[in-house]
């Protein structure tokens, strides 16, 4: 079952790009195997070794997962961009230290983390919550064992069975809610485990299931594994419910006995049971391969002869680690139990701590910052006039190292709103005595502007006022699930409140959303500034910038600030004309504008212009950048009837 889950997962990986269900089958052999092994244990001695228990552990897990986060660690600096070693190397301590399913989950909450491109250590995500488990489990026997050896499977079955019940429903609920967090949160997971475990209890106490009725149980659990990554939204629905269908597979593969015809004739043939010796190297190697080599092509998915190379290296790998690393440790090592547990404790935490160390050294730039001044730095400017040119041997600015930090104030200054709440927080900026007040509202591509708004709010003396929150559109029908969308709604009537007590002269915000052809004005926009106009506030809405598949920081760091590489075609981004022209009885309190002649070329979009940074991420700009647009924008709100009074 490991080796199929193995390969499941490397394939999927390689040239799915989606979750196979395979991890949640090796959750559920561990919760089988450790509770046989614990049970065994305390049946036939009354007690449990703690020593001996995470002895075995270490000797079993600790020298792979040292040696590959060694070896990503020594080639991160090589093979990767160097705007990404910060997080990388923050990932490898995580990972040293079995809790890399809580750092990304912190990615998860924090929306402008959650599209950064995966580190060669994301996997270790499942191993991080598998060391948890173990925790868990040694302390769930001691508790039933407090009691005695008698009846200790009855008091196991109760307490396994409560666990799996719980952590089942915390799973659906927290995956309604928010999907990014569930999926690497522990508490979401521990009922795979629990479910093993209850087959380890059922076992013990009875056989298998034989027969005819044994046959169909294993090859329908098998089937059930293969099909989940195809046949169920594991995108967006996964853990939740959606995992109790390779879960139950699992189960059912477990149950079912070995009669003539079952699936355990092919699952124990020599060929797999060969390669469910190294399943654990095939899953702990093939990510990092798959990581340097998407960081080296700069594509998304690996094709046909490159994903047959990184599973065959990760299985030659495997095999090696394993022959040469794993197996002289696990066998030959010549310490006592308490002594193997603080060696491998040693080992990793020496990993975490010089990770962390590499991580902060990296978080200086190494080279001296460029002089910001608009003769060297005009930014926009190139775009907007032609006598303006950019020196192409200068150093863009921010330095790349920097660029990822360089946003909009509203972030330093707390004030744009989090995901997990409906508060409406508010920070004037500018002239707060002036006679104009200007909102700027919605989500983070609204914030992204409030350099370029601030500078013109500044010149002009207008009353700046900043409202608004991540992954959140003002809008009558925003876009979202669970939780965040229910913040988001109630944030929204919170925003419509206030406007409604205290009136702008002005409401900044977008106007579309999406890239290519799939850009539209978002649904309940319309409907929004009629509101709106219904109030007399006048509405400026601007088209939205592009969205980059990827952060082309990664680009500009492999191969050049001016590389062709790094540019792109402007009709990846845009609509062929612009949605709002589309709209078919536009509000007449409504302006639209849009910038994007002064962020890309005619025919192509580039991430450094006028030798600074356009993008912080993917598709967020420069703080830099976008105070480079304000003339721009200046001009824009002047044509619309905004010039230095302020009046329109």
């Amino acid at each position: 079952m490991r080796a199929v889950a193995a390969i499941l997962v490397a394939v999927f990986h390689i040239w799915v790009g989606r979750v196979s269900g395979a991890v949640d089958v090796f959750f559920v052999v561990a919760g089988f195997l450790i509770t046989t092994s614990l049970l065994r244990q305390v049946e036939g001695t009354g007690r449990v070794r703690v020593g001996q228990y995470f002895s075995r552990l270490a000797r079993r897990l600790l020298p792979l997962a040292s040696v590959v986060l060694v070896v990503v660690a020594v080639l991160a600096p090589l093979l990767l961009p160097g705007t990404r070693l910060r997080a990388t190397f923050a990932e490898i301590a995580a990972s040293a230290v079995y809790l890399e399913n809580w750092a990304l989950a912190a990615k998860s909450v924090d929306y402008l983390a959650r599209d950064d491109a995966p580190s060669p250590v994301q996997h270790f995500w499942a191993m991080s919550v598998q060391g948890q488990f173990y925790l868990l489990w040694l302390l769930l026997v001691l508790v039933a064992l407090h009691w005695g050896v008698r009846h200790l499977r009855r008091r196991l079955a109760v307490l396994m069975g409560a666990l799996l019940v719980a952590s089942l429903t915390w799973s659906v609920l927290l995956t309604n809610a928010n999907q990014p967090l569930a999926y690497f949160h522990t508490g979401a997971r521990v009922w795979e485990f629990a479910a093993g475990g209850l087959v380890a209890l059922a076992l013990a106490a009875g056989p298998r299931i034989a027969g005819r009725a044994g046959v169909i149980t294993g090859w329908l659990g098998l089937a059930m594994i293969v099909s989940t990554g195809t046949l169920l939204p594991v995108s967006t629905a996964f853990p939740g419910w959606v995992a109790a269908w390779p879960v139950a597979g699992a189960v059912l593969v477990l149950l079912s006995g070995a009669s003539t015809g079952g699936v355990q004739r092919l699952l124990g043939s020599r060929p797999l049971a060969w390669l469910g010796r190294y399943s654990y190297g095939l899953y702990l190697w093939h990510w990092p391969l798959l990581a340097f080599l998407l960081a080296h092509t700069g594509q998304s998915t690996a094709g046909i002869g490159a994903g047959l190379a990184i599973i065959t290296a990760a299985l030659v790998l495997s095999v090696l680690s394993t022959t040469l690393v794993e197996t002289p440790i696990r066998t030959r090592l010549p310490l006592g139990p308490w002594r193997t547990v603080a060696a491998g404790a040693v080992v990793m935490l020496v990993l975490a701590a010089t990770a962390t160390g590499l991580g902060r050294a990296g978080n200086t730039s190494a080279t001296a910052e460029p002089n910001h001044n608009i003769a060297d730095h005009p930014g926009a400017a190139v775009l907007n006039d032609p006598d303006i040119r950019a020196d192409a041997d200068v150093a863009p600015y921010p330095a790349l190292e920097d660029a990822t930090k360089d946003k909009a104030a509203v972030y330093a200054d707390e004030c744009h709103q989090g995901q997990g709440t409906a508060e409406v927080r508010t920070c004037s900026y500018g002239n707060t005595e002036g006679d104009f007040t200007v909102y700027l509202v919605g989500g983070s591509h609204s914030a992204h502007w409030f350099p370029a708004l601030e500078t013109v709010a500044t010149d002009n003396r207008w009353h700046l006022v900043s409202i608004t929150k991540s992954a959140c559109l003002f809008s009558t029908d925003p876009p979202g699930s669970g939780d965040e969308l229910e913040y988001c709604r109630a944030w929204n009537d919170n925003v419509v409140e206030l406007i409604e007590n205290n009136p702008p002269d002005l409401l900044v915000m977008t106007s579309t959303r999406g890239a290519g052809e799939a850009e539209q004005v978002p649904a309940g926009y319309p409907e929004r500034w009629a509101e709106m106009g219904a109030l007399g506030i006048p509405v400026f809405a601007i088209r939205d910038t592009p969205w980059w598949p990827s952060s082309p920081l990664d680009c500009i760091a492999q191969h050049g600030a001016h590389s062709d590489r790094c540019a792109a075609p402007r009709t990846d981004f845009f609509a062929t004309t612009d949605p709002t022209a589309g709209l078919a009885d536009p509000p007449a309190n409504v302006h639209f504008a849009d910038l994007n002649d002064y962020i890309c070329a005619p025919n192509l979009c580039e991430p450094v212009v006028g030798n600074v940074v356009v993008y912080y991420d993917n598709s967020h700009l420069t703080a830099t950048y976008s105070r480079s647009l304000a003339p721009m924008l200046a001009d824009a709100l002047a044509d619309a009837g905004y010039g230095l009074s302020g009046e329109a």
